[in-house]
């Protein structure tokens, strides 16, 4: 596993030579179209992958608040419209590689025996060595030996013997655990040179080599052990693993295909050929393979957010929906964002917009862009146009959000009326939840959770949470730069007065403007004047329109 995931490095460096980049838009993991039509045939899907087909969203659309347009869907492969990640090497972590399919044992006699040990001359004018008495046999003693050892001085105590070096292989792969490549790479070599048929050693070397960037020496490695035992299941996917690297498919194929027929249950062997089919065109047998490694291993969310991105490509979107969903409820954030993608849609599931702001806050928080851009377009709905269509929508969406948050906490008793769960959690004095859920509410566009976590960050809510909490400040950063206005003002008035970041005015007053109803000096001078204890500056809310 730990060469896999050097190789997403590995690939991000290849990638920088040729002036692409892999993840340039947060779309899926897959491989893309290969570069030369060697290595996939013309009529190949032209996206980057299952998602790389998907488009992020027009231009047209992103500068445009006039509609509540649910994210895009999947295009049909060679759209022009998709991103262009590149392929990743790797295998997802829940898929990590088997062991070697050999046995670790002490090190085999090398083939060249070492020399015999011989006794130098002495140097010229050193005294002659002494005489070497050989020692009777145990029981054998006979009475001259017997007087002499009477006789003769005590002995010094030999030394003891000298300790056997650790198992080589050892200290290499201490060093290729720690990263250190190039000194595992020569311990690796050494041990080869010496024992040229122990195949731990040589894959342990691709792996070394690989780590250095060198993929040309660690295939040839890999190769080597298939030379002296075709059956090393590993070193067939690890050679198929560098080629897709390489964009070399249909030799990656080959590998992987030999790999399948060796071992027809390993998941890792699967996913690989599911990667690899897709770039050279083969979406069915894409599809087959990742199909089967969710019946090997069920647990793999990535294979199943894979396989939904497959179907949703040709158009299966209900059986998409499901493969989302199983792997947004084990975590996966780009599952996630595509299951609220199709709830917002209605894409082979029931349109539920409420729901579709849940998985979004969920792949928001795991850093998915898309669910950030799809949150805020819904934010830019409710404060511009408050009483439009879209806007009335967008503003029920977040309140059945904030309305699930409320099953989150079943032993709680909500009063009558009662909006606010933060709040609530307030009241009981339950500070550290209620801090994470007044963030949430305040996401979901609940000014009074604002205006809750405004005061929290100033004055702190003893004895958990200290005055500037991180978490407060990052809230009210984000929802600025997405221009709620709410957190703009209250954003100018942190940075304005110093509060637990440098005094900043020229900061907050750009914050200020534009903002209806604002008189950005005149406000900051009047948070000045409070803070210095003068009078007490003018009614903010009022000017504002909303309680900061």
């Amino acid at each position: 596993m730990k060469l896999l995931l050097r190789l997403v490095l590995l690939w991000f460096l290849a990638l920088e030579a040729d002036g692409s980049a892999p993840f340039a838009q947060p779309v899926i993991e897959g491989p893309s179209q290969p570069a030369s039509t060697e290595s996939a045939p013309p009529s190949g899907p032209q996206g980057s992958g299952p998602e790389g087909n998907q488009a992020s969203e027009p231009q047209s659309n992103r500068d445009s608040d006039s509609s509540l347009a649910a994210p895009p869907d999947l295009t049909s492969p060679g759209s022009g419209t998709a991103a262009q990640p590149q392929p990743r090497p790797d295998l997802p972590p829940e898929l990590t590689l088997p062991t070697p399919q050999v046995e670790e044992s002490p090190l085999p006699s090398p083939h060249v025996p070492a020399p015999a040990a011989t006794v130098p001359p002495p140097a010229e004018g050193a005294p002659p060595p002494e005489p070497v008495v050989q020692e009777p046999a145990p029981g054998q003693e006979t009475a001259e030996t017997a007087e002499t050892a009477e006789t003769a001085p005590p002995t010094q105590p030999a030394p003891e013997a000298a300790t056997l070096p650790a198992n080589p292989l050892d200290e290499a792969k201490a060093l290729l655990h720690r990263g250190e490549y190039l000194d595992a790479a020569t311990k690796f070599r050494e041990t080869v040179r010496d024992y040229p048929d122990l195949i731990d050693a040589r894959l342990e070397l691709g792996e070394a080599l690989a780590g250095l960037g060198d993929m040309d020496g660690a295939l040839e490695e890999y190769r080597r052990v298939i030379q002296r035992d075709p059956q090393v299941t590993l070193a067939h996917l690890k050679i198929a693993m560098l080629l897709m690297a390489k964009r070399h498919w249909k030799e990656a194929q080959a590998a992987l295909n030999t790999a399948v027929a060796q071992q027809p249950s390993w998941p890792q062997v699967h996913y690989a050929l599911g990667l690899v089919r897709y770039s050279l065109g083969d979406t069915a047998g894409a599809i087959e393979a990742f199909r089967r490694v969710v019946e090997l291993k069920p647990d793999s969310a990535d294979a199943h957010y894979q396989l939904g991105l497959l179907l949703k490509l040709t158009k299966r979107t209900r059986d998409a929906a499901v493969e989302f969903a199983t792997a947004a409820a084990a975590g996966h954030p780009r599952a996630q964002y595509f299951i609220g993608a199709a709830y917002a849609s209605g894409s082979g599931i029931e349109k539920q917009m409420g729901t579709a702001v849940q998985w979004w806050m969920a792949a928001e928080d795991q850093g998915v862009q898309e669910a950030h851009d799809a949150l805020a377009r819904l934010r830019r709905a409710i404060y511009k146009w408050p009483d439009s269509p879209e806007g009335i929508k967008a503003a029920q969406a977040f309140a059945a959000y904030r309305e699930a948050l409320w099953k989150e906490f079943p032993s709680i008793s909500r009063n009558d009326n009662e909006d606010s769960l933060g709040g609530h959690l307030l009241a009981l004095n339950h500070i550290g939840e209620a801090i994470p859920v007044l963030i949430r509410e305040a996401s979901a566009m609940d000014t009074l959770a604002g205006s809750q976590l405004a005061l929290i960050y100033e004055k702190g809510a003893d004895p958990i949470v200290p005055p500037f909490d991180p978490r407060i400040l990052r809230y009210f950063e984000s929802a600025a730069a997405d221009g709620v206005p709410q957190a703009k003002l209250t954003l100018a008035r942190i940075r304005a007065l110093g509060l637990g970041v440098p005094a900043d005015r020229q900061s907050a007053l750009g914050l200020l403007k534009g903002l209806h109803g604002i008189k950005a000096d005149q406000l900051l001078n009047d948070w000045a004047a409070a803070a210095n204890g003068a009078t007490p500056p003018a009614d903010q809310a009022k000017q504002a329109g909303t309680a900061p």
